[in-house]
């Protein structure tokens, strides 16, 4: 009887040990699938990524339009002092490396309401240009009259990718995830009014069977394609939308804004942007 008793008491415990290190298993890999988002960048890869930093914390991201102009969110940027911003591009940490700049003018576009996508786009002008013979800084190229169709799918980087993790921390270094542009009727259901009745709407991208979403931080980040043709703009930052759906600003109705506030700071100073 007594034997049995500690058999018994053996198999409980050899019992428990499994299931303890299976469910151990099980949550890694849950937790791996919410924090992994993407992948960490390769060398010389997001090269046009701008780090948005005020009062010395990262805000947001941007991408690096020309060598001195910065192209985000007009939400990340809209109630900066102008002598507290700062941006460094050329390092996949936003901490440090690269090269760091401050910020001379902000222009948001004039149709710009809190709370919307359709328009939330805002220009930087830096008070020195990047050096853009580093490897490590390039420019993202604006769409062509010819490519005024979203492709079937883009890439974004930033350092809030993979915030889902326990304490809510950024990601140390930059990471970049590729998602699914969804269609307009699909994108409608998550727009606020205004956005859904504007004839400049936003665009939304994801991917449900993938368990990442665009957090905090990435506000302003740059939608590529695969030859750095930039299509949108993270407009939807701060918490993780639990429906994977990211929304973005569409470029492509805003290149002429774009092109006319750069005519008018090259007329201003004489400086054509190259």
């Amino acid at each position: 009887m007594k034997r049995f008793g500690y058999s018994t008491i053996l198999l409980c415990h050899l019992t428990l040990s499994l299931l303890i290190i299976k469910s151990e298993v099980i949550a890694a890999s849950r937790k791996d699938k919410i924090i992994v988002a993407g992948r960490a960048v390769l060398q010389n890869e997001g090269s046009f990524q701008a780090a948005i930093i005020y009062k010395q914390n990262l805000t947001c991201s941007g991408s690096l339009l020309k060598s001195h102009v910065v192209l985000t969110s007009a939400s990340c940027v809209r109630n900066f002092d102008l002598s507290k911003v700062k941006v460094r591009s050329g390092s996949n940490a936003f901490k440090k490396g690269g090269q760091l700049r401050s910020v001379q003018q902000i222009v948001m576009h004039p149709l710009y309401q809190s709370g919307e996508h359709s328009h939330n786009i805002a220009l930087l002008k830096l008070n020195r240009t990047f050096n853009l013979t580093s490897p490590n800084i390039d420019m993202v190229q604006l769409p062509t009259p010819k490519q005024s169709e979203l492709p079937s799918s883009l890439f974004i980087y930033g350092w809030g990718i993979s915030s889902l993790n326990v304490n809510g921390s950024l990601s140390k270094y930059l990471r970049v995830s590729k998602y699914k542009v969804y269609s307009n009727t699909k994108c409608l259901r998550y727009l606020p009014e205004n956005d859904k009745h504007n004839n400049q709407p936003p665009f939304c991208v994801g991917d449900r069977s993938k368990h990442f979403d665009i957090c905090n931080d990435d506000s302003g980040g740059p939608a590529v394609d695969q030859n750095k043709t930039q299509y949108g703009v993270v407009s939807h930052g701060g918490k993780c939308f639990p429906e994977d759906i990211i929304i973005l600003t569409n470029i492509i109705p805003h290149l002429p804004w774009i092109r006319d506030v750069l005519q008018s700071w090259n007329e201003q100073h004489n400086f054509v942007y190259k």
